[in-house]
């Protein structure tokens, strides 16, 4: 009988173990995870308290469009040295962003002067220096006080397809009769761009007594020697030197470009945390990533290296008007209008 006992003594016993193990595993089981997951978050702030916020995008120039990855790129270079802080980025035409603007807002806001009188209701003051050109930082001014920050412009150019050694004291239709009666395209893609503009208190020659229009193909035209000149912008320079057009001069028009585009805060319980984002944007390493984009940045620095994008920022550096981009449609069309009278009284607009 005693080996029973003993069998019965030995399996209390473990079932007393067992128990006992149960018990700890109950009892420390969380005390290690707890100690685990402070590790990790002492590693990993990004799961401490979060902060969400929603960019919208609205493209408002020719040649902006790679700005939207540029700001996708840049929220996540942002988010890896501000983990609590999470930015997703929404693509708007101009015509969505009103549709979508009646019924919600972001916490920021991408947009240029086409929309800017109807974005400004939804803006709230920024209270930092960003760093900017001051005659840029001025247009995104209302009533005393900064409502948006530039962070990305480009520039328009007088182009030629013949030889122009210098476009001070050379006719573009330099070249002989044949070419008298070519016109001179503007390139337009809606009725906000105003390349005319770039024009405005120029006397010498290259304006004088051309046949001017713009055209929705003005490139194409030109491409096509429908044109022998046009009045383009970076972008259309950039096209005709990436496809190898044939021989082709040009100048940058300089003091004027209403191609900028700026960041506002609409949530100003995000102020903070959105003019930190702002600040990245204009930071000069960030600045220097728009040469990937063919843009130009907002500081006065020199970023581009290749020649005919050196010659734009060249160019853009130098003191320069634009539209405060609160302009409203009125005033637009009062400035568009007048800008015409003065085109026509230089004899050289005609439709």
């Amino acid at each position: 009988m005693r080996p029973f006992f003993i069998y019965l003594s030995v399996k209390k016993t473990l079932i007393i173990i067992l128990n006992i193990f149960i018990l700890a595993v109950v009892v420390l089981t969380p005390i290690f995870m707890w100690l685990s997951i402070s590790a990790y978050r002492k590693d990993n702030p990004r799961t401490t308290a979060q902060t969400v916020l929603e960019l919208w995008h609205v493209e408002s120039f020719e040649g902006s469009s790679g700005l939207f990855s540029y700001l996708r790129n840049e929220a996540i270079r942002f988010n890896k040295s501000n983990k609590e802080i999470f930015i997703i980025v929404k693509k708007l035409t101009q015509q969505e962003f009103l549709e979508t603007s009646k019924e919600s807002k972001p916490d920021i806001i991408s947009f240029s002067y086409h929309i800017g009188n109807d974005v400004l209701a939804m803006l709230t003051p920024l209270n930092q220096n960003f760093g900017v050109r001051p005659e840029l930082q001025r247009a995104g001014e209302a009533s005393g006080n900064i409502f948006a920050v530039p962070f990305a412009m480009s520039g328009y150019a007088l182009i030629s397809n013949k030889e122009v050694p210098n476009f001070e004291t050379h006719n573009m239709l330099a070249g002989g009769n044949e070419t008298r009666g070519r016109q001179v395209f503007a390139s337009v893609v809606s009725p906000n761009d105003l390349p005319l503009i770039s024009l405005r208190g120029r006397n010498d020659e290259v304006i004088n007594n051309l046949s001017l229009k713009q055209h929705q193909n003005a490139l194409s035209m030109f491409k096509t020697g429908q044109a022998n000149n046009l009045i383009g912008k970076a972008k259309d320079v950039v096209n005709l030197t990436n496809t190898g057009q044939g021989t082709f001069s040009f100048k940058p028009t300089e003091g004027f470009s209403d191609m900028v585009q700026f960041m506002g805060v609409a949530n100003n319980k995000a102020l903070t945390q959105s003019q930190a984002f702002i600040n990245h944007l204009t930071n000069t390493e960030t600045q220097r990533r728009l040469v990937e984009i063919n843009l130009f940045n907002v500081l006065g620095q020199s970023f581009h290296s290749a020649s005919h994008m050196r010659k734009f920022e060249d160019a853009l550096n130098k003191p320069i008007e634009t539209l405060n981009v609160f302009i409203d449609d009125d005033q637009i069309e009062t400035f568009r209008r007048n800008l015409e009278l003065s085109v026509m009284e230089k004899s050289f607009y005609r439709q």
